[in-house]
């Protein structure tokens, strides 16, 4: 069954916080960061309308999903760049298969940081409202700030090793926006 078809069959379901959740969590012991992903996302988009904050077990599985889906591609990338496989062309298309992989989860993760969890705390924070799990919510801002700073730094690793200055520039830029 595609994940898709899987997630739609929750979201129709009479919880679908708890079902999405709870695949989530079959999801990580079953090592499968990328559904994780997908399930933790659907997750935060169903919080988020209904005008709701992570609650702390669920930021937690947030950030195991994409730290794992990343941390594989990031362990790939630091074994393709030793000095061993300098000239090589076909490690070459490879190291960018693997760059670009990592940039996109990177890339998500943001998105999902910068479009929707911090916009939904700060609007939390503004109406003096407690985030649910008794979270204060300057607590949930800084977590999700410092996990966005973490992605950023990711994908300067890659920026600077790849030897591209327009993108390490880009970087930069994007790096002063965020603080």
């Amino acid at each position: 069954m595609a994940l898709t078809i899987l997630i739609g069959k929750i979201k129709s379901g009479s919880d679908p916080v708890k079902g999405l959740l709870s695949m989530a969590k079959a999801s990580e012991n079953a090592e499968r960061y990328s559904d994780m992903c997908s399930f933790m996302r659907e997750l935060v988009a169903a919080k988020v309308a209904a005008g709701e904050d992570l609650t702390v077990e669920e930021r937690n599985l947030l950030s195991v999903a994409y730290k794992n889906a990343v941390g594989a591609r990031r362990a790939s990338w630091r074994t393709l760049i030793l000095d061993e496989y300098k000239g090589n062309s076909l490690i070459d298309e490879y190291k960018k298969k693997v760059s670009t992989e990592m940039k996109t989860i990177c890339m998500e993760v943001l998105k999902v940081l910068e479009d929707t969890l911090v916009p939904n705390i700060e609007k939390i924070i503004s109406g003096g409202e407690k985030s649910e799990g008794n979270t204060p919510p300057p607590e949930a801002l800084v977590f999700y700030l410092k996990m966005a700073g973490d992605y950023y730094r990711y994908l300067s690793e890659i920026v600077v090793k790849e030897g591209d200055l327009q993108r390490s520039m880009l970087m930069s830029l994007i790096l002063q926006q965020a603080s």
